[in-house]
């Protein structure tokens, strides 16, 4: 649990840091995950071979909320 914790960090903290250009790929539990789409403030990234958003198996979102960020700071 502690590792899957870990690995959740580092995922966002890189999602973060590169927010401005939204990377193309990102590795999350040692599989890779590929830029599919963007609605809204909500980014969706799904392995490589599963390319249909409407059946995909594994998916892994991110929800920028520039509300938030700037409470923080």
């Amino acid at each position: 649990m502690k590792q899957l914790l870990t690995s959740i960090a580092l995922v966002l903290v890189s999602i973060s840091t590169a927010y401005a250009g939204k990377p193309s790929a990102i590795n999350f539990n040692r599989d890779e995950y590929t830029y599919r789409a963007t609605e809204s403030s909500v980014h969706q990234y799904t392995p490589a071979d599963q390319t249909d958003l409407s059946s995909h198996k594994d998916m892994i979102s991110f929800t920028f909320a520039e509300e938030v960020k700037k409470s923080l700071i």
